[in-house]
């Protein structure tokens, strides 16, 4: 009907923006936000955090739990009762709690499967939401001029520029393993590139199951 939606990083603006699709949800939005924000600010607190050891803790370990309890208590009964109830929610039941306009439910619930093998309705689609959110609270937004192949460019410069030889249409046939270590890489040309070291951009899977001879893996592997 020649409305547009649009979401700004200013929650004003927004609102205004959502007023000409439900003036009850550019009332809501600005309350959603504020708890999304109070709730990503505990989650973003635990990114810093080395994970306790399960067979040996240490002092540390528990004054890092004290100090992230005390952050989850100093959320409010509320904010605290929604961070538990949020993170197994499918992140469509979240945006239905707030919101009445299905483009704005859909539009928010987007950061919660984008990128993801999950399903809107997938349990813990919400807490991917709530992980994007305090991962924008910590991030820096950074855009590259002239696009991504100009960063892969600059990259592939600076590698050069140390040393690095870049060949491309060489195809890995398999990693070559001997005497229990990686040795190199076997090309399908027949030719064989010695290394101390590989680093496979392939999906595990392939690295290990298809690049890998199983005699070189442990048989429960």
């Amino acid at each position: 009907d020649g409305r547009a939606l649009v979401l700004y990083n200013d929650i004003r603006r927004s609102a205004e923006s959502i007023r000409a699709f439900s003036a009850t949800d550019a009332e809501a939005y600005p309350a959603y936000r504020d708890a999304v924000s109070r709730i990503s600010s505990v989650i973003s607190s635990l990114f810093g955090i080395t994970p306790p050891s399960i067979d040996s803790p240490t002092a540390g370990d528990a004054w890092s739990l004290l100090r992230t309890g005390r952050k989850i208590r100093g959320l409010g009964k509320k904010d605290g009762y929604r961070l538990l109830r949020w993170g197994p929610m499918p992140v469509p039941d979240l945006m239905h709690e707030w919101f009445e306009t299905e483009l704005l439910s859909a539009s928010l619930a987007a950061a919660g499967v984008s990128g993801t093998m999950l399903g809107p309705w997938s349990a813990g689609s919400a807490m991917v939401l709530l992980l994007r959110e305090a991962h924008r609270r910590m991030a820096v937004g950074a855009q590259v001029r002239g696009g991504p192949g100009v960063l892969t460019d600059a990259m592939a410069k600076a590698a050069e520029a140390a040393g690095a030889t870049i060949r491309t249409g060489a195809t890995v046939q398999h990693i070559v393993v001997r005497n229990e270590r990686v040795a190199g890489v076997a090309l399908s040309t027949g030719e064989e590139i010695s290394a101390r070291a590989v680093l496979s951009a392939a999906d595990p899977k392939t690295t290990f199951l298809k690049l890998i001879d199983p005699v070189d893996l442990a048989p429960d592997f």
